[in-house]
C-alpha cells in the first residue's frame, strides 16, 4: 500500500469528522462538537496530520495536535499537545501492526516537522499506559511517571479550613483567576498555563466540580474535578504556593467531594468510591499528610522539546506539574 502523508486543510473537515466518528472508538461526533474540541481552542485551530491511501485517494490516519501554551520557568511558549491517533488498516488484506506503528509515526514527524517551522517549542501529552512501550523506543521523549493518590468516600471526618479561608463559587471571566495564575505559575519548572481562558475551555468537555479557594480576598487556590470510573478525578488545581495553600486547596475538594456524595442516593452512592488526584512530589507530600493512598494506578508525562534553545535550559518532566485534565 502506498501512502501519501500531509498536514489538513479545511477542505478536510467534514472527512475528518466522519473519520473519527467512524475509527477512533471514543464517540460518535458532529461538526459542532469537532469544531468545539478541536478547533475553536484558545490558541487557535489544530493541526492534523494525514495518512492517505494514493489508490483509494482516501484518509486511513489522521493525527491530532491540539495548540497550547506552556510556562517554562514563567515564560510562556508555544507547545501542541498531540491527541489519539486515529488508523484504519484492514488486517484481511495482509496489513501488519508493524504498519499500523508506522502509519502513526510518519503522521507525528511530519506534525513535528511543520509545527517546529510555525514556532512551535514542544509537545507533551498525558497518554494512556499502553502508549507507553512504544513511547520508550524514541531517545527524543522524556517521561516522567506520577502515581495516582485516593481518598476514600465518604470521609470518616471532613477536614477542618481554617476560618481565614472561604471556599466559594467560581465564574470564569473573575480577574482573580489570571491573578492566582501568576503565583501558581511560578510552582514549577513547566505547567500548561491556566489562565481564565484556557482553563474555561479545558473544562468544558465534561461535567467538572469546581470551587475558588480565597484568604482575606486574596486567591489561593482553585480545583475541578469530574466524575470518571468509580471516581472523582481531581483534574485541574492551581494554587498559590505548594504548602499551606496547596494543603487547603486539597482540604478543600476532600470536603467538596464529601458533601456531593452525601448528596447521591444509595444507588448513586455505589458508583463513587473516591476521590483521586495525579499526585506531582508537592501533592503527593501533602495527600499523605491528608491521609490519601497511593492507589493501583501511574499516569505518565511525556514531554518532545522541539526548540534547541528549551533544550538546553534542561527540561525534565519530572519537575512539571500535570493534571489529570492535561
Amino acid at each position: 500500500m502506498q501512502v501519501t502523508y500531509r498536514m489538513n486543510t479545511i477542505e478536510d473537515e467534514d472527512e475528518l469528522v466522519n473519520f473519527w466518528s467512524k475509527y477512533a472508538g471514543w464517540d460518535q461526533i458532529d461538526k459542532a462538537v469537532w469544531e468545539h474540541r478541536f478547533m475553536n481552542t484558545p490558541m487557535g485551530r489544530s493541526s492534523v496530520a494525514l495518512a492517505i491511501d494514493d489508490d483509494s485517494k482516501k484518509i486511513i490516519g489522521q493525527f491530532i495536535f491540539v495548540p497550547s501554551k506552556v510556562s517554562i520557568n514563567g515564560k510562556e511558549v508555544s507547545a501542541f499537545r498531540p491527541f489519539a491517533p486515529v488508523v484504519y488498516i484492514d488486517m484481511r488484506n495482509g496489513d501488519s501492526l508493524n504498519a499500523l506503528q508506522n502509519l502513526i509515526l510518519e503522521m507525528y514527524n511530519l506534525a513535528a516537522e511543520d509545527l517546529k517551522r510555525k514556532g512551535a517549542g514542544l509537545f507533551y501529552m498525558v497518554p494512556d499506559p499502553r502508549w507507553i512501550r512504544a513511547f520508550k523506543i524514541f531517545p527524543f521523549f522524556q517521561i516522567a511517571k506520577f502515581p495516582l493518590w485516593s481518598k476514600n468516600l465518604p470521609l470518616e471526618n471532613t477536614y477542618d479550613i481554617p476560618e481565614i479561608y472561604n471556599v466559594e463559587e467560581v465564574e470564569f471571566g473573575d480577574p482573580r483567576m489570571d491573578k492566582l495564575w501568576e503565583s501558581a505559575s511560578a510552582n514549577y519548572q513547566g505547567m500548561v498555563v491556566r489562565n481564565n481562558e484556557i482553563l474555561k475551555w479545558k473544562v468544558s468537555h465534561a461535567k467538572f466540580y469546581m470551587k475558588l479557594i480565597c484568604c482575606q480576598s486574596e486567591p489561593v487556590g482553585f480545583f475541578a474535578f469530574a466524575r470518571k470510573d468509580k471516581q472523582y478525578l481531581l483534574a485541574d488545581m492551581i494554587t498559590k504556593d505548594n504548602e499551606e495553600s496547596l494543603k487547603v486547596t486539597l482540604s478543600a475538594a476532600c470536603n467538596y467531594a464529601h458533601t456531593l456524595f452525601s448528596s447521591l442516593s444509595p444507588e448513586g452512592q455505589e458508583k463513587i468510591q473516591k476521590i483521586a488526584v495525579l499526585a506531582t512530589p508537592p501533592i503527593e507530600a501533602q495527600a499523605k499528610e491528608l491521609g490519601f493512598f497511593r492507589d493501583n494506578y501511574d499516569f505518565s508525562l511525556i514531554l518532545h522539546v522541539l526548540d534547541e534553545e528549551l533544550k538546553v535550559k534542561g527540561l525534565t518532566p519530572e519537575h512539571w506539574y500535570a493534571s489529570g485534565n492535561d
